[in-house]
């Protein structure tokens, strides 16, 4: 949500967006140009009257989650916040409670790690237990009904290819990589 002014009131995007667009963002409301190494892009063309169409913004984005392979020190570990790790918040009691666990319990309740791209109304996950999730956003927001043994498996290729782009960019070519456009197989129309 933003609001200030020249900022049309009552808009609503269907632009990708994430938090890797507020620093060049910032960068730019503050009269600065974010370094080229920098992922993300402004979201002052999404701010005005007139925004960019959606094929002329961002058609796929990254997602992911934790190191390319897990193992036991990964979820043994504290989860990175506290006083131990230099941060400021303290453990949480839910946290505490998972660190407690032993071992065993503990690769129970971990995700694994996983790889994925976002498109407009399409979600494909690559999860590094090598199964595979694709979701129709638009008809399935809640993302129950897997279709990943549905698709074209020519296509699912092609979203494994996009998701190693996206993996291995930094900067401009992940922009470059970010707006290619990405054919939908025929009769898939989420």
């Amino acid at each position: 949500m933003v609001r200030g002014p020249g900022v049309p009131a009552g808009t609503s995007l269907d632009h990708l967006v994430g938090n890797i667009d507020l620093a060049p963002t910032w960068a730019q409301l503050a009269g600065a140009k974010a370094p080229d190494f920098v992922d993300g892009r402004s979201l002052m063309p999404l701010l005005g009257k007139t925004p960019p169409p959606l094929s002329q913004w961002r058609q796929a984005f990254s997602i992911e989650y934790g190191p390319d392979k897990l193992n036991s020190a990964d979820i043994t570990e504290s989860p990175g916040v506290g006083a131990d790790s230099g941060l400021l918040e303290p453990l949480d009691q839910d946290e505490k409670d998972i660190i407690a666990l032993p071992t065993d319990k503990k690769k129970l309740l971990a995700i694994p790690s996983f790889r994925g791209v976002r498109l407009q109304n399409l979600s494909y996950v690559l999860y590094n237990t090598n199964e595979v999730e694709v979701y129709d956003i638009k008809n399935d927001p809640y993302e129950l009904q897997n279709l990943a043994t549905k698709i074209d498996p020519n296509f699912l290729k092609t979203l494994g290819e996009r998701v190693t782009q996206l993996s291995a960019c930094k900067g401009a070519t992940c922009r470059t990589a970010e707006d290619a456009p990405i054919t939908l197989p025929a009769g898939f129309t989420p």
